[in-house]
């Protein structure tokens, strides 16, 4: 088995790794854009559409203070009506006079001076992507940073073969002891990712084979007929091979 061959693999996974960051990050971006388009496309109604005086027909209350109104109001001499979602928690009573702003050429698309009416389940939803997408973009960054550092650590270093045990299972990272020979026991965090420990590495001890040195370990696993390599630093303290 070349081993050597393993230690470019730790760059190409660097550079796998820093594409799924920029996957999500445009996925964060493209979401802030949704927001952006959605806001200049109110505000083109606001400063474009027709202007009429509508009717309040009733009133629909979400949660402690989200409100709606449903709307009446002329368009060519036909009465239409259309839910408008209010901006704030004030109160439009049933028969209220309000001003209505539709688009010509879509006068079923409403609004009003105060409120934008934009869809605040498509609003969430970009929300929602915005938070995931970038904290998955900044996850994968980071583990990308992790593996080109570990690459020229282990560059420096080379392979050292060892045997290891799992020790505890947390819910972000696996705790392992790792047995060097000639040497004291070296405690280690690998975090839960894609590359993560294998299932088999229980409580009997497995040969794997370490490289790096201070926090920029990796462990290096044969899964069936391939290798898998693992991110760890060490558990309360930094550790440095001779």
């Amino acid at each position: 088995m070349d081993l050597d061959a393993q230690i470019p693999h730790l760059r190409v996974l660097g550079r796998r790794t820093a594409g799924f960051a920029a996957g999500w990050l445009i996925v964060a971006a493209a979401a802030v854009a949704g927001l952006v388009l959605m806001s200049q496309a109110a505000q083109h109604l606001l400063a474009t559409g027709t202007r009429v005086t509508g009717v309040v027909l009733r009133e629909y209350v979400y949660g402690k203070s989200s409100r709606a109104i449903d709307v009446r109001y002329p368009v060519l001499g036909e009465a239409r009506t259309a839910r408008v979602v209010l901006s704030d928690d004030r109160t439009l009573e049933p028969g209220r006079q309000v001003v209505v702003i539709y688009d010509p050429a879509d006068p079923g698309r409403v609004r009003t001076p105060e409120d934008s009416n934009e869809s605040t389940g498509l609003q969430g939803l970009c929300i929602v992507a915005i938070i995931v997408a970038s904290l998955l973009g900044l996850i994968a960054a980071m583990l990308s940073v992790g593996w080109f550092r570990r690459y020229r650590a282990v560059r420096r270093t080379g392979w050292q073969a060892v045997t290891v045990t799992r020790s505890l299972v947390a819910q972000r990272s696996t705790e392992l002891t790792v047995y060097v020979p000639g040497r004291e026991d070296l405690n280690v965090v690998a975090p839960k990712t894609i590359h993560r420990v294998p299932w088999s590495v229980r409580s009997r001890p497995k040969p794997a084979w370490l490289g790096g040195d201070g926090g920029m370990l990796v462990l290096l696993f044969r899964v069936d007929d391939r290798l898998r390599a693992v991110q760890a630093r060490p558990r309360g303290g930094r550790h440095q091979r001779d």
